[in-house]
């Protein structure tokens, strides 16, 4: 897993006690990145996008 090095210390060790093997990159390295969850009791979408890049989060 990559991870920016701003990600707090704790964070990262938290990961590697969990068995995640990370690679640490330099901070704001990381690509634009976009998600879109359901919430399987409402059926509610929420999206977001990362606010670095021109990029959009669109669910329906």
């Amino acid at each position: 897993m990559s991870v920016e090095a701003r990600v707090p210390e704790a964070t990262r060790q938290a990961l590697t006690a969990r068995g995640h093997k990370l690679r640490v990159s330099g901070p704001w390295t990381q690509g634009s990145n976009a998600g879109v969850i359901v919430d399987p009791a409402t059926g509610v979408l929420s999206a977001g996008a990362d606010p670095r890049v021109d990029a959009y989060a669109w669910a329906w």
